[in-house]
């Protein structure tokens, strides 16, 4: 009987880590700065929490993201005095949607900005969606981006976040949406 035997030029194998760290931990009721998290049976477990949701994509990969709930981030551009959706949720759920959105638009050549914080409220059967109201948290605009525009609006079962240009100006544009929902429980 021969027997074949390679030995890794490191000579141990792979290294895998034993403990992970974390912003804090929890210790008989006391918060400790910074935690540590330590696998068990080679196996970490990740969850969320407080609006935070994790998910693996794809399942039983090595990719793990964690997120904030029911929200959506989206860029876009508006060349002239056009329109553009930076988000659309479909509100699938029968019930009553509160969104908070912060957007803030750059005008390309580097010299002109604004700033939104717009929060509405849609109602949604289920089957189409209502504005019932909305307001500016805030407007903050460069002189020359006056025009500029940033609405909630509803869509058929859609909720919108669209921003709307400046004439002879292209604006590069990001959003950043929160919502929260309750219906039927």
């Amino acid at each position: 009987m021969s027997q074949f035997f390679i030995q890794s030029s490191g000579g141990s194998g792979p290294t895998v880590p034993t403990q992970f760290t974390t912003d804090y931990g929890i210790d008989g009721g006391s918060i400790v700065t910074p935690g540590t998290a330590t696998p068990s049976g080679n196996n970490l477990n990740v969850l969320g929490g407080s609006g935070i949701e994790t998910y693996s994509d794809p399942d039983t990969q090595d990719y793990v993201y964690i997120e904030i709930q029911n929200s959506c981030t989206k860029t876009g551009t508006t060349v002239g005095a056009t329109t553009t959706d930076l988000c659309s949720i479909e509100l699938t759920t029968a019930g009553t949607y509160v969104f908070e959105s912060r957007v803030s638009g750059w005008e390309t050549g580097g010299a002109l900005g604004v700033g939104y914080a717009v929060n509405g409220t849609i109602l949604s059967d289920g089957v189409t969606a209502t504005v019932i109201g909305d307001s500016d948290g805030f407007a903050h605009k460069s002189i020359g981006l006056e025009n500029a525009n940033v609405e909630i609006l509803a869509s058929g079962l859609n909720s919108i976040i669209r921003v709307t240009g400046v004439a002879d100006t292209t604006i590069n544009w990001a959003a950043f949406t929160v919502y929260i929902n309750v219906g039927v429980l």
